[in-house]
């Protein structure tokens, strides 16, 4: 959509930089699988200059949606799939097409310029960054657990009243979900991403692959608070942040360890453990 046929941009051989990822639920946890992009509102162009470029026009990012996953989706086809199955994906497309002869749906707001400053650009990345990596749902929206009739309540704010004023009497309102535990665990575990599978992916001058020289552009966070970050990843950082207690410090005052000889987890790759199946009578070391 950027490039298009515009032939400065070609010349340019602009290289932009964007982030996608994946949530495969909705907020009342049904399959609703959608994409979220992150686009940089800049590129490098062949010399590895910097240039801004803020403007992205919307109505044509729906088209463009469109037409490129109708176009990414029947070239898969096509190729894996039968001639029938084809034919009948071909008129499905036709259908769409003009059922939503906009484009689908792309929500991208514009960022007001009166709060865009750094520091409010360091809270937007943070809410994203949580926004990105959080489960179907929060242990918050958890209300209430019935062992003994094996149900659970929790709720929801439909997505209809975003766009409402709170006076609107078309709000539909906070809504109650009380359902069998097993029906709760089956919506649940289908979010769950197959082994190896990312659902967060990078691309342009983002990449790792990328070969652009993007030191000229100064970093939004130092390599001190990008360290401070990376140290509160770990299960055990988040409990104590999020609960107010540390999960192995025992109440005899003693951290709790991991001892690989009694349970099922792998010992971690290095030098082997040792145990006392591993030494004779006399103290020493089998061979």
């Amino acid at each position: 959509m950027i490039q298009g046929d515009n032939k400065k941009a070609k010349k340019e051989n602009r290289q932009f930089g964007y982030m996608l990822f994946l949530h495969t639920y909705g907020r009342d946890i049904k399959w609703n699988p959608h994409i979220h992009s992150l686009i940089c509102e800049g590129y490098f162009d062949k010399f590895n200059k910097y240039h801004k470029y803020e403007y992205f026009p919307y109505i044509k990012l729906r088209k463009s949606f469109m037409f490129e996953l109708h176009k990414s989706m029947k070239k898969y086809i096509k190729y894996y799939k039968s001639e029938y199955e084809y034919s009948k994906f071909c008129k499905l497309i036709k259908w769409l097409e003009k059922k939503y002869p906009q484009g689908y749906y792309a929500y991208g707001p514009k960022i007001n310029k009166k709060y865009d400053h750094h520091l409010s650009v360091k809270q937007l990345t943070n809410y994203i960054a949580r926004y990105a990596s959080h489960p179907a749902i929060a242990e918050s929206r958890i209300l209430e657990l019935d062992l003994s009739n094996h149900m659970v309540k929790y709720y929801y704010d439909p997505h209809e009243d975003d766009v409402l004023d709170e006076d609107d009497p078309n709000r539909l309102g906070r809504q109650y979900v009380y359902e069998s535990v097993f029906k709760f665990m089956k919506k649940l575990v289908r979010h769950i991403p197959n082994k190896g599978f990312h659902n967060i992916r990078y691309y342009g001058f983002y990449s790792k692959r990328s070969t652009i020289d993007t030191s000229s552009i100064h970093p939004l966070y130092s390599t001190c608070e990008l360290k401070k970050i990376k140290q509160n990843i770990n299960w055990n950082k988040k409990m104590k942040l999020t609960y107010g207690y540390e999960p192995l410090l025992c109440s005899c005052g003693k951290r709790m360890e991991i001892c690989y000889n009694f349970c099922f987890f792998p010992p971690p790759k290095g030098p082997k453990q040792l145990s006392i199946d591993d030494f004779d009578e006399e103290g020493n070391l089998y061979a």
